[in-house]
């Protein structure tokens, strides 16, 4: 705790399979910047309670708000979001305009995914479709750990912190899924001053979404720091100290000028639940390539086997 006032008040949320004692150094910046900082350990990581890695987005903004409940609530707020955590921050500014949010910072968000890591469709479509009834259902994240940082020191603190888990369940990766195509819907909408952070390098998070969330936002407050080398963590690596001094100027100059967070409308935003004319012509397609190849077998099968037959052929195509 700062001996001095503090000025504002800073909330950092962690990102996927970590926990808020990867971010000590993080909040001990700006503790001496004069910040008050709370950090989370969100459901289902670190030494929160909870299924590992089984909770969907939803879930998650409400660890968050109850965190910022603790807040005081004479300064202005500030959220620090890293990758899973920054798309937390994202879906939660838009839609609880109430918590009168100052200003934001993201590094690396999870606002999509890089080439080499897009699901096939057929996959998508399935997730979507089953994601919410299987839960209990858990596939490995694919994360190359030695693919987060540069930083021989930090990746061996990787494979040897035991809170630290490379799996989540299917329920959570269609919530992931819905939560990311959320945030490219309404980025024109969205007007909450913005710093992002990313390196080039990246190969769990694309660079180009979030240059393409910048360019696309309404807020009149917005930056993009690009390090030309830089991995998945930043704050883990050489690039952690001018990522940094690139946060504090940013949140600063925010308490130095704010700007419409006092104006804001204090509402929430609601999706719009249009009707799902994509799963109904899957479902369409999907029926009568069971009738057709029920006509062409020769033999009688199961219908389990029927069911299924599709959804074979489109695995092995």
């Amino acid at each position: 705790t700062p001996k001095v006032d503090p000025t504002a008040t800073i909330v950092i949320i962690h990102g996927f399979g970590e926990h808020s004692g990867r971010f000590i150094h993080i909040a001990e910046n700006f503790v001496r910047q004069r910040y008050e900082v709370l950090l989370v350990d969100m459901r289902g990581f670190g030494y929160s309670g909870g299924p590992r890695g089984c909770s969907e987005i939803e879930d998650l903004q409400r660890d968050v708000i109850a965190v910022i409940k603790q807040a005081n609530q004479s300064l202005p707020l500030f959220l620090y979001g890293h990758s899973l955590g920054a798309l937390v921050v994202l879906t939660l500014t838009y839609e609880y305009l109430h918590l009168n949010v100052s200003g934001i910072m993201l590094t690396s968000p999870l606002l999509g995914f890089p080439t080499d890591r897009q699901l096939p469709w057929a996959k998508r479509v399935l997730i979507k479709l089953l994601g919410k009834k299987m839960e209990d259902f858990v596939v490995n994240s694919m994360v190359n750990p030695t693919a987060l940082t540069k930083s021989n020191k930090h990746m061996q603190t990787i494979f040897t912190d035991r809170l630290m888990i490379p799996f989540l369940s299917v329920k959570m990766g269609r919530s992931i899924l819905i939560n990311v195509e959320h945030v490219q819907e309404f980025s024109p909408n969205y007007t909450i001053p913005v710093l992002i952070v990313h390196g080039k390098h990246d190969s769990v998070t694309n660079y180009h979404d979030s240059v393409n969330f910048i360019d696309r936002t309404a807020s009149k407050r917005k930056l993009l720091h690009l390090f030309e080398n830089g991995y998945h963590e930043l704050q883990h690596d050489e690039e952690c100290d001018e990522m940094l001094r690139v946060g504090n100027k940013w949140f600063s100059e925010l308490i130095a000028t704010p700007l419409g967070h006092l104006n804001l409308e204090r509402r929430r935003h609601h999706r719009r639940h249009k009707f799902p004319w994509k799963w109904f012509v899957l479902i369409v397609l999907y029926l009568l390539a069971v009738i057709k190849l029920a006509k062409k077998s020769p033999a009688k099968q199961s219908l389990t086997r029927l069911l299924l037959a599709p959804i074979l052929v489109l695995f092995k195509s």
